[in-house]
């Protein structure tokens, strides 16, 4: 087995992957393992990747819910219990630079990452990152659902946020490995009997 990255290749969906449509690339895109081309859109992956030894998994998509807040050119407010794994984690990237497909967007990208596991990427989406497929997953459904909580209470009214100290507290409880397996396990039940509670994730 070479040494490089796991992608899917060009033209398969989210809904019908099977370990046939994966490809093992090195850090120029060039195929190593598997059948098919790489999407190009994957180049800036590989700056994170090259930045961050620590990360082992990237899940980067653009659900409905960050899609929609991502246009409010905002970072993420932490106003609920349930995102508060976010709480100084969460970095943002204020300009689109347009279709990420050269190095300049994976330049720019990853330093809005930085050292930390998720940003918002403005008129985008978002970019999850982290040491295990599990924790990576967990925190990209984890934002979904906390853009989702933001758009619904801003429509309502003024947000009201967590004080910082209850938010690292509760950022501490919600990266707790038991946590983030037993959430992770419990949703792959989920998906295999497709009844995936957050179905549009990955569109």
């Amino acid at each position: 087995m070479g040494v490089g990255w796991w992608t899917t290749r060009l033209g398969s969906g989210f809904g019908e992957i099977t370990s046939d449509d994966l490809l093992l690339i090195d850090d120029n895109m060039v195929v190593l393992e598997g059948n098919g081309k790489p999407n190009p859109a994957v180049r800036f992956h590989l700056w994170v990747y090259r930045n961050r030894p620590d990360i082992k998994a990237i899940v980067h998509t653009h659900p409905p819910a960050i899609t929609a807040f991502s246009m409010l050119g905002k970072p993420l407010p932490i106003a609920h219990m349930d995102s508060c794994m976010f709480y100084n984690d969460c970095g943002f990237l204020a300009r689109w630079p347009g279709v990420p497909f050269g190095d300049e967007e994976g330049r720019l990208i990853s330093e809005a990452l930085g050292e930390l596991h998720a940003a918002i990427l403005v008129n985008h989406g978002h970019i999850c990152v982290g040491s295990s497929i599990e924790d990576t997953v967990y925190r990209a459904i984890s934002l979904e659902h906390a853009a989702d909580a933001v758009l619904r209470a801003m429509a309502a009214g003024t947000i009201q946020e967590i004080d910082p100290d209850l938010a690292i507290e509760g950022r501490r409880v919600l990266m707790l490995p038991s946590i983030v397996n037993d959430s992770f396990a419990y949703w792959t039940r989920l998906a295999k009997q497709k009844k995936f509670p957050y179905k549009n994730l990955a569109t």
